[in-house]
């Protein structure tokens, strides 16, 4: 409080705590492309969670949400050249991947499965945003960001020669 005169100034300063992870959160994600397999089916993720100490984080609750948001795709060589439908989107609204709790060896294993919408682009931009509570309500957390392919193989169009030149009936 600042007095002036008879005249009192005082301002309230709110100091927020940031408190750092106590848990390590691992999520293995797959490497590359989908293959024809994964295309099909729903790909397993692994999540693993310890105490900074190295204890396994028993019996925890966890919830795993992914925002998904369109890529730009780039090849090596063409980079002059856009290869992007500017008429496809996707979804990005937060879809829930997971949301349980984790073993006693602080593991649990689930199915990734995006709605990904019916016009995907070329490559999807997911970010991961892992959550694992501890008993007293805090929360530790990752977020890796990973662009993923929806297919194991680009679009390929063929373009036919034109018999005749531009413009001859």
């Amino acid at each position: 409080m600042v007095r002036v005169g008879g005249t009192a100034f005082h301002k309230s300063i709110r100091i927020e705590t940031v408190k750092p992870n106590r848990l390590k959160v691992l999520i293995d994600l797959p490497d590359g492309p989908a293959d024809k397999e994964r295309e099909q089916a729903a790909v397993d993720i692994k999540l693993r969670s310890n105490w900074l100490h190295g204890a396994p984080a028993r019996n925890l609750k966890s919830r795993v949400t992914v925002t998904m948001s369109g890529g730009w795709p780039d090849f090596k060589g063409y980079d002059k050249f856009q290869f992007n439908d500017l008429r496809t989107w996707v979804p990005e609204e937060e879809q829930v991947a997971f949301d349980g709790t984790l073993s006693d060896t602080g593991e649990a294993e689930f199915p990734l499965e995006l709605n990904m919408g019916r016009s995907a682009p070329a490559v999807v931009n997911t970010n991961i945003v892992t959550r694992v509570f501890e008993a007293g309500g805090d929360a530790s957390m990752d977020r890796p960001t990973s662009p993923i392919p929806p297919t194991s193989s680009p679009l390929r169009a063929s373009m036919r020669r034109a018999s005749r030149s531009p413009g001859t009936p």
